[in-house]
């Protein structure tokens, strides 16, 4: 029996039409190529460190001089005089043209801005966190207060083209190579100086400094400017390969393999299609056996692309190799997993269809679709859930690769703090997605084996396997008397 699993494999490798195996080869030699190309024009560059100009902290944003143009500061809640009062000191400080306002509670606020006239504008809200009992409590010592600004005068980033604030993150979502918005020397989006946040937030602890302490605090403050500067980034090799390599590898991977995968489906329906499929079956193959012999073969197929791809990122063929930091085991590793969940891609498909012109017609151009994903704005569970597509699934591992040069012990760390996937999230998936595919294909293919196959019952892996041992009438009696 092992003999005539190794005869239909060696009868598949033959079958393979030489011109489909040279197009596939010259077409990972072709984006290698490419690569390397792009590689080799693409030389570091070292840039010294940089350091920015302080700024002073006392400076009214332009929006703010505008004349004729009036300004609401809120603060909650209103039946605080504590509460007031700090806030009409920040308004005075600040010395522009505003409104002071109260609110009761935070909801309150929220519920009115919303029916608040167009050309009334709010500069911020300040929420003190504290239950205050009556109108005339002291502030304690211990201060906690949030700041809620507008977007009105936000300027949209130019990379994901946001205008609001962005307080849910700590870090950008595509790190930066060298210092952020290097030529802004207050940091650029989102505007924390040129929009007021800082300017308001020290006016603001001046305030409380001087509800505490009184003249004391006035006289610390008298002709003292403070400054703000950026922190200074550090000299540093400037490499722009791999933000492009990101971009466009995944798509090249999936084009490489592309081949392949149609190879396979083109195989198993044609199979179908002809009725060799029942012939096997027929002269001794089971199919468990059928299905590994097609398993194996496009194995070694896609395993010779994933050589060669190996080679081209790891082995030093330009003056700097493509990965130079990731682990080239763990890579190979990643390749497998997802040539693995491709091949039981490819079976799942081939259950749906009995003719190649019904497949040509209709999944020819699916196996190219990438769904576009907003990567930012999903939690973790939806990027899992994003990753029971394969092609998804390794356009973001190819990413993480080109972001942080994966090795085994950066396995579980995500590219920055705000994000909680990882790389070995993408690998499970990988491996599930191939354990979801081919039972799925296995199940499928006995309940609807096509025109000429028996098909089993919907609870067929419930009943009890014919391959057992038969039990002879006598004793099967005895043991229903027993029972």
């Amino acid at each position: 029996m092992d003999l005539l699993l190794i005869n239909t494999i060696l009868s598949l490798l033959q079958e393979r039409k030489v011109v489909s195996l040279t197009v596939e080869i010259s077409l990972t030699f072709l984006f290698s190529a490419l690569i390397l190309l792009h590689r080799r024009d693409s030389a570091k560059d070292y840039q010294s460190a940089t350091h920015f100009s302080p700024l002073p902290l006392n400076e009214l944003p332009s929006f703010l001089t505008v004349r004729n143009r009036e300004y609401l500061l809120v603060y909650v809640p209103s039946e605080s005089d504590v509460a007031r009062n700090i806030t009409e000191m920040v308004k005075n400080d600040l010395n522009a043209s505003l409104q002071v306002r109260g609110f009761s509670s935070e909801e309150d606020f929220e519920r009115n801005i919303m029916f608040l006239n167009k050309t009334t504008r709010v500069l911020a809200a300040i929420i003190f966190d504290h239950d205050f009992k009556n109108s005339n409590e002291r502030l304690p010592l211990k201060v906690k207060y949030r700041l809620r600004f507008s977007s009105f005068n936000s300027s949209p980033d130019k990379l994901s083209g946001n205008s609001g604030w962005n307080t849910g993150l700590l870090f950008p979502v595509v790190p930066s190579q060298g210092p952020r918005n290097r030529a802004q020397k207050d940091g650029g989006y989102p505007g924390y100086y040129k929009e007021g946040f800082l300017l308001v937030q020290h006016a603001l602890d001046k305030a409380i400094m001087m509800y505490h302490n009184g003249r004391a605090a006035e006289m610390l403050f008298e002709n003292l400017t403070i400054f703000v500067r950026r922190f200074s980034y550090p000299a540093h090799y400037s490499d722009t390969f791999m933000g492009i390599f990101g971009a466009i590898f995944p798509l090249a991977v999936i084009l490489i393999f592309s081949l392949t995968e149609l190879t396979l489906l083109r195989t198993i329906v044609m199979e179908k299609e002809n009725r060799l499929k029942e012939y096997q079956l027929m002269i001794g193959l089971n199919n468990a056996m059928l299905w590994a012999s097609y398993f194996v073969t496009f194995f070694l197929m896609f395993l010779i692309i994933v050589c060669l791809m190996c080679m081209v990122l790891f082995v030093k063929i330009v003056p700097e190799r493509v990965l130079q930091y990731s682990d080239p085991s763990l890579v190979f590793i990643f390749f497998l997993c997802f040539i693995t969940a491709s091949i039981t891609f490819g079976f799942l498909i081939t259950t749906f269809f009995s003719k190649s012109e019904s497949f040509r017609k209709r999944f020819s151009l699916k196996y190219f679709q990438l769904v576009a994903i907003m990567y930012e704005q999903l939690n973790l569970t939806e990027k899992l859930v994003s990753c029971l597509s394969s092609n998804i699934a390794v356009a973001l591992g190819i990413d993480f690769i080109s972001k942080m040069e994966m090795k085994w012990n950066n396995l579980l760390s995500p590219v920055n703090p705000d994000d909680s996937f990882i790389f070995a999230h993408i690998m499970g998936m990988l491996l599930f997605d191939a354990f979801l595919y081919g039972l799925l294909a296995w199940y499928i293919d006995a309940v609807f084996p096509g025109k000429y196959g028996v098909p089993k019952p919907w609870y067929f892996f419930l009943q009890v396997s014919s391959n057992v041992s038969v039990i002879e009438k006598k004793n099967l009696e005895d043991i229903y008397q027993i029972i």
